[in-house]
């Protein structure tokens, strides 16, 4: 199912949108269309974001300044999940329907399927670190709610390789520049003045050398394996390991 096509079911379906946002990188997690095209369609629309354990406490209080009204979440950490229940339960008693129909968007990996799992106490969807885990559009239904949940999909004309590898869609075996990835993630951290593997830094290339080194991907010369080292730290930043503080 094409990502346009995923999204007006979802929204022609839905009583309330709520799209999935990745904490870490909101711009790059973010398709401002969707909340466009909600507008129309005259529901309602929920931002959250997601992931909120892997940002310092300073960027998760600038989040919230800058998107009053919005959730934020960490399904890991058990953060928000009762405060978005409390309010889609709240919305679903004025609803004129028996059960409120909650529709999910957002790119793959950004947590849908966990929030749903997290917010229905169970685990109805599908989940794994995988993209593409949920193949097609599914129903689930929980007390007076009955939720969507969609598969992640990417616009065609979002297909760029960095982005792919930051938003975890492609994995790092199958990219054709992983070290430029890698550092793409680097920096993120040089930007935020986060340690990256307890190294800091101003220039993102020594910093991918010095990671190279403490991580032991060399080669019989002493050489740093660049391609072993740069999908280590694509991995380790799509599986959630690497942290900004």
């Amino acid at each position: 199912m094409s990502f346009w096509r995923s999204v007006y079911t979802v929204i022609d379906e839905s009583d309330v949108v709520i799209e999935i946002i990745d904490s870490r990188m909101p711009e790059l997690s973010r398709n401002s269309q969707i909340k466009e095209i909600v507008d129309r369609g005259g529901k309602d629309f929920i931002i959250v974001f997601n992931k909120i354990d892997l940002i310092p406490g300073r960027y998760l209080d600038k989040l919230k300044k800058e998107n009053k009204g919005s959730f934020f979440i960490s399904v890991k950490k058990g953060k928000g999940i009762k405060e978005l229940r409390l309010k889609l339960q709240m919305t679903s008693k004025k609803s004129k329907f028996p059960r409120l129909r909650v529709g999910f968007v957002g790119y793959p990996n950004v947590g849908k399927s966990s929030i749903v799992n997290a917010l229905i106490r169970r685990a109805s969807a599908k989940v794994a670190k995988k993209a593409g885990t949920t193949r097609g559009i599914q129903w689930i239904s929980f007390s007076n709610l009955k939720i969507l949940d969609s598969p992640g999909v990417i616009p065609i004309d979002e297909w760029d390789e960095i982005k792919l590898a930051l938003i975890n869609v492609k994995d790092p075996g199958k990219l054709k520049d992983v070290e430029k990835a890698a550092l793409a993630i680097i920096e993120i951290f040089v930007k935020s003045g986060s340690k990256i593997y307890g190294l800091k830094g101003e220039d993102s290339y020594e910093l991918f050398n010095e990671i190279a080194i403490k991580k032991g991907h060399l080669l019989k010369k002493g050489e740093i394996d660049e391609q072993r080292a740069a999908a280590s730290i694509v991995r380790d930043w799509q599986n959630g390991k690497l942290k900004l503080q």
